[in-house]
């Protein structure tokens, strides 16, 4: 269509559709601390059983209490399926003054090999919105791993 003064002229061949798409619900970036207090590269033993801590940590626009902890998958892809639980409670992890929260995860269930650097977190809150972090990570074995 072509506005000239009031009028509008409308095209006298052709056909025109619109097709409206929902854009994709954006997923909020949100820091996380793999073993927190470990320093900027948590060290991951890829064999170990037991489990691996990670600080999801409070900002303006993410309260880590809202969180559906079913929803919450950690590892190599952030798609592995490695939750134990989550601390009802709260602790500052990163001196913030804000209450961040710490969840255990499978260590066997993350797939991290001596090859891994990052470990990726995925989930929702408790509205349903997405939500999606990483932390560095440094594989060690323990002596006598291979």
């Amino acid at each position: 269509l072509e506005a000239s003064g009031s009028r509008v002229f409308a095209p006298t061949s052709g056909s025109y559709s619109l097709v409206l798409t929902p854009a994709a619900p954006a997923v909020l970036p949100v820091g996380i601390e793999i073993k927190p207090g470990s320093g900027e590269r948590a060290p991951i033993n890829p064999k170990a059983h037991g489990v691996i801590p990670v600080a999801l940590l409070a900002a303006a626009d993410f309260d880590p209490f809202k969180i559906d902890e079913k929803s919450l998958t950690f590892g190599a892809t952030g798609d592995e399926a490695s939750v134990r639980r989550c601390a009802p409670g709260g602790v500052d992890v990163d001196g913030d003054g804000d209450l961040d929260r710490v969840c255990t995860f499978e260590n066997q269930a993350t797939n991290f090999t001596v090859l891994s650097t990052m470990g990726y977190l995925k989930g929702r809150l408790s509205n349903g919105a997405e939500f999606a972090g990483q932390g560095f990570l440094k594989a060690v074995p323990k002596h006598g791993d291979n």
